[in-house]
């Protein structure tokens, strides 16, 4: 019959803890970070360095202090309030959130549950100091460990609905590009790579995908 074997545990702590029981307890989506906060390899979708319920054992054979949570597989959107203005920035024209909140060495990062009618891209600055981690984005994920600090929860709130306000102003920041794509046109000899790149440029705009 069949047998599940499980990697030895010879590395154990907070961080991967934590983040073997993100993935398991709440399906999150994973990649671990260096310490400047840029990913330890490819986390893209099919990348090596992507942890979920597949192969979180994994986990415990990395020596890694920080991860981020990538927001779209893992079914959010994450508010990056950036320092202490966009904090009051945020506060003064949404109200003070009562949503699961997690301190960065700087701001805060709020966490909602992704709206399905939102077809977001990767991070986007939407006030000034106010980012949205939704899509293949990611955001550090606490008790993650950096050199710029250190991450933590604030709260252990539920993770609520994104607020309609929110989402209004999301739509309005992401309208798709409505300039014309042109279709079989054929592409002069000795531009080919700039036209297709520009080709393709126009298409993700435009929210086209492959």
């Amino acid at each position: 019959f069949p047998v599940t074997i499980r990697l030895n545990h010879t590395t154990t702590t907070n961080i991967l803890n934590a983040a073997y029981a993100y993935i398991n307890q709440h399906a999150w989506v994973l990649c671990a970070v260096n310490a400047d906060k840029k990913p330890a390899g490819s986390w893209s979708v099919g990348g090596s360095n992507r942890y979920d319920d597949t192969n979180s054992d994994q986990l415990f054979t990395l020596s890694t202090e920080a991860f981020g949570i990538i927001a779209g597989p893992s079914r959010l959107i994450i508010i990056d309030l950036d320092n202490d203005e966009a904090i009051r920035l945020w506060a003064t024209k949404f109200g003070i959130p009562t949503t699961r909140i997690a301190n960065t060495p700087r701001g805060r990062h709020l966490y909602y549950q992704a709206d399905q009618t939102l077809n977001l891209g990767p991070s986007t600055s939407i006030l000034p100091g106010v980012d949205v981690r939704a899509g293949e984005s990611y955001a550090i994920i606490p008790p993650s460990q950096t050199s710029g600090g250190s991450y933590s929860w604030a709260n252990q709130n539920p993770i609520e609905p994104l607020p309609e306000p929110v989402a209004s102003l999301l739509r309005e920041k992401h309208q798709p590009d409505k300039r014309h794509i042109p279709d079989g046109e054929p592409i002069p000899e000795g531009s080919r790579n700039d036209e297709l790149w520009n080709r393709a440029l126009r298409a993700y705009r435009a929210g086209l995908s492959t």
